[in-house]
């Protein structure tokens, strides 16, 4: 995190392979991370940049990214968005969205769409 006053970093975020997407929680207390490692991370927003949670995909979904991730306007839920293993080339290829409980990491939903037909 990067103070716009002045120019410092504030905060480091280390433990993601590969970032996509990070965004601050309604409150600013939080950040979610959406990485390459195929993990949506939840951190605290402070100078030690601590992990609070993990959100990872089930065991055996094909999704080893995640695309982005965001905070609902009320802070309790984290919508993340992936496209499966063969998204480069678009052929056949499942996307999901994903909306988890900010505060327990459970998956609430899972929406999975189709992109494309080769």
């Amino acid at each position: 995190i990067w103070d716009v006053a002045d120019g410092r970093c504030i905060a480091t975020f280390a433990a993601h392979d590969g970032l996509f997407d990070a965004r601050f929680s309604p409150d600013a207390s939080l950040v979610v991370t959406a990485c390459w490692d195929g993990v949506a991370e939840i951190w605290e927003a402070r100078a030690d940049g601590a992990s609070v949670r993990k959100l990872r995909r089930p065991p055996g979904e094909r999704s080893p990214w995640v695309n982005a991730a965001c905070f609902s306007p009320d802070g309790a839920i984290v919508a993340t968005g992936c496209m499966a293993e063969d998204a480069k080339s678009l052929r056949g290829t499942d996307a999901f969205a994903k909306l988890w409980d900010a505060g327990t990491g459970e998956i609430l939903k899972t929406m999975k769409g189709y992109v494309g037909k080769g």
